[in-house]
């Protein structure tokens, strides 16, 4: 028995995509892939992995890439194209399989950030150093633009 996990439903990302730290308990296919954010920036893909998860009474998988560059998952155009879904906007609803799911709406997390420090340094006292950091994407869409 697996986690709740909650998913963002994006018909805008090409494929499903998972953080690594979702799928560490499994075993990684190699993936041959270029993905890139709407904003350009490239995300790197370390593997790919079919997941089996169930949606109400549904018994569903997704083939995601995997990457350390998000901190959800995220169900793309393939996983929905795959299983026929469409969407009833103004109920809030997502039909797969023609049978109906109530979608949650969840509040903007564009002001919490995640860095983490790809490597140890060392900061003298009174000095200002460079850290290198990696920070996964909390969204795949452009900033607005002026």
């Amino acid at each position: 028995m697996g986690a709740k996990v909650q998913c963002l439903v994006d018909s805008g990302c090409d494929y499903s995509i998972i953080p690594k730290s979702k799928a560490k308990k499994t075993n990684l296919s190699p993936a041959k892939i270029d993905l890139f954010a709407a904003n350009g920036t490239k995300i790197s893909v370390v593997g790919q992995v079919r997941v089996q998860f169930a949606v109400g009474d549904l018994s569903l998988y997704a083939d995601f890439y995997v990457t350390e560059d998000v901190d959800e998952c995220i169900l793309g155009y393939d996983w929905l194209r795959r299983n026929r879904c469409w969407s009833l906007f103004d109920k809030g609803v997502l039909v797969i399989e023609e049978k109906k799911v109530k979608l949650k709406h969840r509040p903007s997390r564009a002001n919490m950030r995640r860095i983490y420090v790809r490597e140890t340094v060392s900061v003298p006292a009174q000095t200002q150093v460079n850290v290198p950091v990696r920070m996964p994407l909390s969204s795949l869409w452009a900033p607005a633009s002026d």
